[in-house]
């Protein structure tokens, strides 16, 4: 009886999810953030990742940018934040997840505090919010 030789068959990794990652675009990619897109892309997580995946040309002045963000955000499952508060598109791109009530991951926080908007009276301040958000969620 001839045996037959079996060829091992990469299996493909089944797609957990989608996520999207708010990250600083223009201040500069964020090392940390680069590492983590590829970890999760590794362990099966589609990955909206805007320095990469969202066209930052744009004759708009930004417009375009947002809604391609927007659309991204909507479809995903989590949003995935590496924080830096001097950032206005982080807080641009919080604001809308906070409207689509997304779930939310604060997965690092590079500056916490804005010199130009400290953190007022009662420690009211994005990252507090954020992290009650991620807290609190359904």
């Amino acid at each position: 009886m001839k045996m037959r030789k079996w060829r091992k068959i990469a299996m493909p990794i089944k797609n957990k999810g989608s996520i999207f990652v708010i990250c600083t675009v223009r201040m500069g990619e964020n090392p940390k953030a680069i590492e983590y897109v590829k970890k999760m892309e590794a362990e099966g997580w589609s990955v909206h990742y805007p320095p990469r995946d969202t066209n930052q040309e744009d004759p708009t002045g930004g417009w375009r940018i947002c809604v391609e963000n927007r659309a991204a955000i909507k479809a995903a499952d989590e949003v995935h934040i590496f924080y830096d508060a001097r950032s206005q598109g982080i807080h641009f791109d919080i604001g809308m997840c906070f409207a689509l009530d997304k779930q939310i991951k604060l997965i690092d926080v590079t500056e916490a505090e804005n010199p130009a908007y400290p953190a007022q009276k009662g420690g009211k301040s994005y990252l507090s919010m954020m992290k009650y958000w991620e807290g609190n969620q359904r």
